[in-house]
């Protein structure tokens, strides 16, 4: 504690501080033009991304509601991919389970041993992420699946009402 207070009164700290607010203001007021057109630029990019992948969306859903044949292949997709998913996560089980009570028993050196862990680690590592890459692009087709749904039905019921 002591050593602070003489380093606060010391006139050094307080010229260096001084110096540093300065440097900094005048780095500020010059970084300050282009970061803004940097953070524009990409705010703007980042808009135009999500409005393109909004309207592909919108086509998407569109495709869905006005052909029951796509309705019935994103249907098969979505069941597809989800049991695609599931198959990979027990497989990826199955690797995890080995690699945990490989018996080294059976590997007559521990190097070999320590390999086949590892390459069995490797691929639940594998697996897994495929699985869950999977099951988000099934959730995904479900999520347009139930947009579809819903604005077939208010097409029914707008229809119903007008007629």
């Amino acid at each position: 504690m002591n050593k602070i207070l003489t380093e606060l009164s010391n006139p050094v700290w307080w010229f260096s501080v001084v110096l540093a607010g300065i440097a900094i203001n005048i780095l500020s007021s010059y970084l300050r033009g282009a970061l803004d057109k940097f953070f524009s630029k990409s705010s703007s990019w980042w808009r135009n991304r999500s409005e393109a992948h909004k309207k592909a969306l919108e086509e998407q859903i569109d495709r869905i509601v006005s052909n029951i044949e796509d309705r019935n292949l994103a249907a098969t997709d979505e069941l597809r991919m989800r049991l695609g998913a599931i198959f990979r996560l027990l497989l990826s089980i199955i690797f995890l389970c080995f690699a945990i009570f490989f018996n080294p028993y059976i590997a007559q050196l521990d190097f070999i041993e320590l390999w086949i862990k590892l390459f069995c680690f490797l691929l639940f590592t594998i697996l897994l992420t495929i699985s869950l890459l999977l099951w988000s692009e099934a959730t995904r087709i479900e999520f347009l699946l139930i947009a579809a749904k819903d604005r077939l039905s208010k097409q029914i019921i707008k229809e119903c009402a007008d007629g």
